[in-house]
């Protein structure tokens, strides 16, 4: 019998125990629904998986006990954990057998994938997280994290300065997953007394340090997975160590009593893993039912908003004063009606008078600067959340330079430190130790800029933390190098003798050949701890433009006695904090020269889905070569062409996958488009055939 074509869409229904969880789930309210929809339709726009959960975190996370031998090898036959196989098999847990929807059989899984490279470790902190998520979300392509950093960084020394400065770094955390289209939830980390001795209770700090956490995870309006109470909620006073406790013998580490698996009381109450596991389940569970399948909220459900721009790429430059939204509605009850604002405030709600109930609007920034699109809608139960969207406004006749942003990626930087290369960490340490034996190199690839006029041009570094009063001066390099591709590695790139990688090319005088005269310096201490760092480059950065090929960048190099001072770098994870230069000038517009011959792009396919074919927009940069690239949902590779524009101008060409009388199978692809240096991801696109 022959079938037509159609769409089934099956429900899984799920029964919730009667039994009290010994924990809290977070609540997801309807504004923090709204939040996580927006990251959500992002995050499957740039072709996220869907249920796959970044572990981020130290050896708490790492252990192989928490989800990982439940996600391999099974629940072992306790009917309470085998309740969670569809959740499970949603965040990738593998199969007995292919098809047969019951976790087990020691399958290598992604869910059980741990160590650094995915972004948890024993020992580390938080600025381990900061310096590893960007590769990790490449490696991984999750669509949602739960992030647990603090064990390993709070001291009793602490002030209110380090537990400000911790929840400053979270929030750079959850937000760098934001940016990448990830849904970030902030976990507690459990109570600690070293060798469960009474003498060592740090109970008071933990619970400081976890406060900072929640109110991190509550301004950005992201879940807050207390495991601190869950760890406590069975035993008060008894929590640490023996057979019945939460923690470990060692006092900082979950108990493992091998009832990971057994997810009754009271073996789970005994159990610290257990009970991570188990709450990361539930929390999976309500988090896929109201977020990814779009159900109702925690509390009154109210109508949820989706807005984008026709002009302005969400969160990117752009020279234009004036920008267009428009809204759909993504949820809740019916609107009846719309309020908007657009001002320089990340978290405005709009107010409660009507502006119509048009679903368009245009707006005019009255300064350069962030600034937000702020739109909610009534309905008969009520005004909803609001939906916010940023866009950052730039002055007509200028540009900014920035590794990430607006399709850039001809940044590259290194600190070097005798033999050693730094080239790909996120957070720099720049450490004095009276000598200045080391230095910061940063190099702005300018070659889309060649012929342009400089009028002013601001090299811009963030700073995160100072040792003390301190200096730095920057000067131009006089000669090429490469940067490191490790990041506490000599052979992979630049060092403190040599230029290139494998100890070739030596500096004519080791540190970097550099000009004496400094193009500008400029005074750090410790009050400028999470701020930029401006320095005039004008007269280097016209140079540059006049002739590309002596445009070796800059080396930056400390004055003072003993103090370090911490910047982000080029990998930092969150893109709009990476050192940027911001070019005033003519002969070049901002949206052109930014796009130059790394800017092309691939636009949205439709229909979407397609039967028999899917047509892939792809906006090709000026007398550039790229190659869009389809991949099976498996990885495999299953069509690739080529696409040339020898004009002076960008163009827009089309690629067609499907219908064109090849024979391919019906699913989920992802497109990629590839240029000389650079790779985007154009998300998903379904075929019917």
């Amino acid at each position: 019998m022959k079938r037509s074509c159609r769409q089934i869409v099956l429900f899984s229904l799920f029964v919730l125990s009667a039994l009290a969880a010994a924990y809290d789930v977070p609540l997801i309210t309807a504004d923090m629904k709204a939040v996580m929809r927006d990251i959500w339709k992002r995050g499957d726009a740039m072709g996220r998986i869907e249920g796959k959960m970044g572990q981020w975190g130290n050896s708490i996370t790492n252990s192989q006990a928490y989800l990982g031998s439940l996600a391999s090898g099974g629940c072992s036959g306790n009917a309470t954990c085998e309740s969670y196989h569809d959740i499970l098999l949603w965040m990738k847990a593998s199969e007995t057998s292919p098809g047969s929807g019951i976790v087990g059989g020691y399958h290598a899984t992604p869910l059980d994938e741990k160590g650094g490279g995915h972004c948890c470790e024993s020992g580390w902190k938080v600025t381990d997280g900061l310096w590893c998520i960007g590769g990790a979300i490449q490696r991984d392509n999750p669509s949602w994290s739960l992030t647990e950093y603090g064990t390993n960084d709070l001291t009793r020394s602490w002030t209110a300065d380090d537990y400000a400065a911790f929840k400053q770094r979270m929030k750079y955390l959850l937000v760098a997953s934001i940016e990448a289209g990830i849904i970030p939830a902030a976990g507690a980390i459990p109570p600690r007394m070293e060798n469960c001795s009474p003498a060592n209770n740090d109970s008071v700090i933990v619970k400081r340090l976890n406060d900072s956490l929640k109110a991190a995870a509550q301004e950005l309006h992201v879940p807050y997975v207390d495991y601190y109470q869950a760890c406590v909620e069975h035993h008060p006073t008894d929590w640490c160590g023996g057979a019945a406790g939460t923690i470990s013998d060692d006092g900082i580490h979950p108990s493992w009593h091998s009832n990971t698996n057994n997810f009754d009381p009271p073996a789970i109450y005994n159990d610290g893993y257990a009970i991570r596991s188990k709450q990361t389940l539930d929390y999976a569970r309500k988090l896929k039912t109201i977020v990814f399948d779009n159900g109702a909220p925690d509390g009154q459900d109210l109508p949820i908003l989706a807005v984008s721009s026709s002009t302005h790429p969400w969160g990117e430059y752009n020279n234009s004063a004036t920008a267009s939204f428009s809204w759909v509605h993504d949820g809740g009850p019916a609107a009846t009606e719309y309020s908007y604002v657009f001002n320089q405030t990340a978290s405005t709600i709009p107010d409660e008078t009507s502006e119509g109930t048009g679903t368009t609007a245009t707006v005019n920034a009255g300064s350069t600067g962030e600034w937000f699109f702020h739109v909610r809608a009534n309905s008969a139960t009520g005004w909803g959340p609001a939906a916010h969207y940023p866009v950052r406004i730039i002055g007509e006749n200028q540009a900014v330079v920035q590794d990430g942003m607006n399709g850039y990626s001809g940044a590259t930087d290194a600190m070097i430190f005798d033999q050693y290369n730094y080239g790909a960490s996120a957070i720099q340490l720049k450490y004095n130790g009276g000598e200045s034996r080391d230095r910061l190199l940063v190099k702005f690839d300018l070659s889309s800029f060649a012929g342009a006029t400089i009028t002013d041009a601001r090299f811009e570094l963030f700073i995160e933390k100072t040792g003390g009063d301190d200096s730095l001066s920057a000067h131009a390099l006089t000669n090429s190098w490469q940067e490191g591709t490790g990041g506490y590695e000599k052979k992979t790139g630049v060092s403190w003798t040599y230029r290139y990688a494998n100890d070739s090319a030596a500096w004519t005088t080791p540190g970097g050949d550099f000009a004496s005269q400094a193009i500008d310096g400029k005074k750090i201490n410790a009050a400028d701890a999470f701020t930029w760092k401006s320095f005039n480059m004008t007269i280097a950065a016209q140079q540059w433009c006049s002739d590309p090929s002596n445009n070796h960048g800059l080396i930056l190099i400390g004055h003072g006695s003993y103090s370090s001072t911490y910047v982000y770098f080029r990998e930092f994870p969150l893109k709009t904090l990476r050192p940027r230069l911001v070019l005033t000038g003519s002969g070049f517009s901002h949206t052109e020269t930014i796009y130059g011959p790394r800017g092309s792009r691939l636009g949205a396919p439709y229909p979407n889905p397609g039967n028999p074919g899917v047509f892939i927009p792809v906006h090709v940069a000026p007398r550039s070569r790229v190659t869009v690239k389809i991949y099976s949902i498996k990885g495999t590779l299953v069509y690739q062409t080529a696409l040339v524009n020898g004009t002076a101008s960008p163009n827009i060409q089309t690629v067609s996958f499907g219908g064109n009388g090849k024979s391919i199978a019906s699913g989920i692809y992802l497109a990629r488009l590839q240029g000389e240096k650079s790779v985007s991801s154009a998300g998903k696109l379904i075929l019917m055939q």
